[in-house]
């Protein structure tokens, strides 16, 4: 549809912003008792926008007693379908962002407690998938083509790469002179990792 859906961390809502420039909430503030907005992630396929969401206190109205949680909406009505929580003890968690299958299958970055989790869709619940004594700071998530590994940004170490079948983790390095510290994004795009 060629549209573009931003998170507020301050506002606590998604905006929505058409091909021909215009803005629009596709969310209200609060809505839903969405905290801080952090990664958002399309599925075309399927028509659907997932969002990923936990209180700071830069947020409006900031309630150090709201949930952090995963939301899965329909993108044309527009209408939330479900809510995703933690099925674990913890009850502080910082959700940045978040990383689709081509199976529609959901992967969420704690980076408080350094958990990746995953959407149960069947127990309407996040469980978690991995953790490493090896990360710091996680960020961003993305997969390869063929779900084989997910690349994870660690905010401290930089990149690593998940092997989705033995759960073998790797960082990577390059040849550059540049620091791969202070990564956010991650986005896969024509056989390249490309890192914000």
């Amino acid at each position: 549809t060629k549209e573009f859906y931003l998170g507020s961390i301050h506002k606590r809502k998604i905006i929505k912003i058409s091909k021909n420039g215009e803005v629009s909430d596709f969310t209200k503030s609060g809505e839903y008792g969405m905290a801080a907005v952090f990664g958002l992630k399309v599925d075309a396929r399927r028509k659907l926008l997932w969002a990923c969401s936990s209180p700071m206190p830069e947020m409006e109205n900031y309630d150090s007693l709201a949930t952090s949680a995963v939301f899965k909406f329909d993108l044309v009505s527009g209408k939330l379908i479900e809510k995703y929580s933690p099925s674990t003890d913890h009850k502080e968690f910082v959700f940045g962002d978040l990383a689709l299958t081509s199976q529609g299958e959901v992967f969420v970055s704690d980076s408080r407690n350094n958990i990746i989790f995953k959407v149960n869709t069947k127990l309407k619940t996040l469980e978690p998938f991995f953790k490493s004594q090896e990360f710091w700071n996680l960020q961003g998530l993305v997969f390869s083509p063929d779900d084989h590994l997910l690349f994870i940004a660690d905010y401290i170490k930089g990149p690593y790469q998940l092997n989705m079948q033995t759960k073998h983790l790797t960082q990577l390095s390059t040849d550059l002179k540049e620091s791969l510290k202070g990564i956010d994004g991650l986005a896969f795009y024509n056989n390249d990792l490309i890192a914000i």
